[in-house]
């Protein structure tokens, strides 16, 4: 990944286009940034940034893991796919 999202930037993101006013800690990924974000709520959510120039091919593949993940009722912990327009206050 070419652009590096520093913490700080990560907050201001999940604030403008999730509505999650979070402090951002940064994580390890093999390919996206990956955020932890907590709010003062107590909620935590994960903020995955991907290359500007992944495939959007291998972007919803990701999705579609996730979606059978959590479809299954596995004893797993798969996060839950949030949009923009998802109000997650």
């Amino acid at each position: 990944m070419a652009i590096r999202i520093s913490s700080e930037k990560a907050s201001e993101i999940s604030k403008a286009i999730y509505g999650i006013d979070a402090i951002a800690t940064s994580f390890p990924g093999e390919i996206d940034q990956n955020f932890k974000l907590d709010t003062a709520g107590g909620k935590s959510f994960m903020l995955k940034i991907s290359d500007p120039n992944a495939s959007s091919k291998f972007l919803d593949f990701q999705k579609k893991i996730h979606e059978h993940l959590a479809a299954k009722g596995l004893d797993l912990n798969v996060p839950h796919l949030i949009t923009p327009s998802e109000n997650t206050g």
